[in-house]
């Protein structure tokens, strides 16, 4: 599973269910690459304004190897799970295809025209479908909550 694990701060200022996303996230990526993953992903503020990215040193501890730091846009969630979507492909290139990704170019061109940063563009493809599926998964949960699904009659 694909587990996205928020500072306060960023849970406070995005107001996203961070499990329900980890689950929808992981269930799209693990039903087409049909393999299971393993991920524990701190997200964390960004302190570059506008800016996003991932630190890819694994650490020992393997439980908690990558950090995302996200620039979050508060009240804009399409626009959070982009970028959160993006910072993660850059971890997939990193350790599941084991593809040296970049971090020292020469100018934004070189930067923006790199396989990594079209890669992790493409990604950001699917942030319509990660948000139909967690707003469904929202309505789910509020639904099986007003009706009481969770018991027996």
């Amino acid at each position: 599973m694909i587990t996205f694990k928020p500072s306060k701060s960023i849970e406070k200022e995005t107001s996203i269910d961070f499990e329900i996303f980890s689950i929808v996230v992981s269930k799209i990526f693990e039903v087409n690459l049909k393999k299971g993953l393993n991920y524990f992903v701190r997200v964390h503020k960004s302190r570059i304004p506008e800016t996003s990215y991932v630190y890819l040193e694994e650490k020992t501890n393997m439980r908690q190897p990558f950090t995302i730091m996200l620039s979050q846009n508060p009240g804009n969630l399409f626009e959070n799970i982009k970028s959160i979507l993006h910072e993660f492909r850059h971890i997939m290139q990193h350790s599941y295809f084991k593809y040296e990704v970049a971090v020292d170019f020469d100018s934004f061109t070189q930067y923006y025209n790199s396989k990594t940063e079209r890669d992790a563009r493409n990604c950001e493809r699917i942030a319509p479908a990660v948000l139909k599926a967690y707003r469904g998964m929202l309505k789910s949960k509020e639904i099986f909550s007003r009706y009481q699904l969770g018991t027996l009659l």
